[in-house]
């Protein structure tokens, strides 16, 4: 890929992450009538600085084992969303019991999309936090995915990236589903529960930040390993301990509780007997 093309896509993805993060923190804002949350884009200067250090070396292609703007964008657009999780908490913890039931029943940003057009419906998915809080969410994540595929992928070959993309669909889709935990009423009138997921989603995107599949020399402790390690101590293990929690001391069965239990459960035994097979390798 020529020079031209480098600085396309890698300012094209950084322009997109700068996008999503200037609406969470100025939705965060808006929210809370407080213009000094808008200090939460200052890691975008970083990433400025690094556009220009790319500029001068005239190489944008990104680091092989680590995104720096992947994570300058998780910087500015995780603690938005997280305080608008608790400024929504909030409100329906001080609203009355129905009305708390009431929201929680059509689950988040469960409201009927009404109009003729695109316009009438983007201004109805606007002007509903809710929705817009949940759409927020999962774009950061799918957003993450797409971006880290468009990124010019300097040393990592495409197989490496190929692999890391399928990677992190199946993370996505784990992910997503933890969120939808927070639509129970029951989960989410727990403010300490609701704590531990969003904490739990932070430290899953932690993830996308990394290039898991990068190849290293040979050795008991191959870089495979290590990503191994990370998706376990990241994702799987914690999300089936949150998972099995809700099963046992709320009682909640539900359909996609148990198989994402079981599938972070068989997971964690693969890669266990994974990290055996490579030990044991003898090259």
């Amino acid at each position: 890929m020529g020079l031209g093309g480098q600085i396309f896509r890698s300012l094209f993805v950084r322009v997109v992450m700068a996008a999503h993060s200037v609406l969470c923190v100025y939705k965060l804002a808006d929210v809370r009538n407080n213009y000094m949350y808008l200090l939460l884009l200052a890691p975008y200067l970083i990433m400025l600085a690094e556009v220009v250090y790319k500029s001068c070396k005239k190489d944008f292609h990104e680091n092989r084992w680590f995104s720096l703007s992947m994570l300058l964008c998780l910087f500015s657009s995780v603690p938005s969303i997280w305080l608008l999780e608790l400024d929504r908490l909030d409100k329906q913890m001080s609203a009355n019991t129905t009305d708390c039931d009431r929201m929680l029943s059509h689950g988040k940003g469960g409201i009927e999309l009404k109009g003729e057009n695109f316009v009438d419906i983007l201004r109805t998915i606007l002007v509903n936090d809710d929705t817009l809080i949940s759409i927020l969410e999962q774009m950061l994540l799918y957003m993450m995915i797409v971006g880290r595929w468009i990124l010019p992928r300097g040393k990592s070959t495409r197989h490496d990236i190929s692999q890391l993309l399928i990677m992190y669909l199946g993370m996505a889709s784990d992910i997503t589903e933890l969120f939808a935990l927070l639509e129970m009423v029951i989960l989410r009138r727990d403010t300490e529960l609701t704590h531990t997921i969003l904490a739990l989603w932070t430290l899953s995107l932690i993830q996308f930040t990394i290039v898991l599949t990068a190849q290293s020399e040979k050795g008991c402790f191959k870089n495979e390993i290590w990503s191994i390690i990370l998706t376990c101590v990241l994702q799987d293990l914690p999300f089936l301990v949150i998972r099995l929690f809700i099963i046992f001391y709320y009682g909640i069965i539900t359909y996609s509780i148990v198989a994402f239990s079981c599938k972070n459960l068989i997971l964690l035994a693969v890669l266990m007997y994974r990290i055996h097979v490579i030990r044991m390798d003898p090259e």
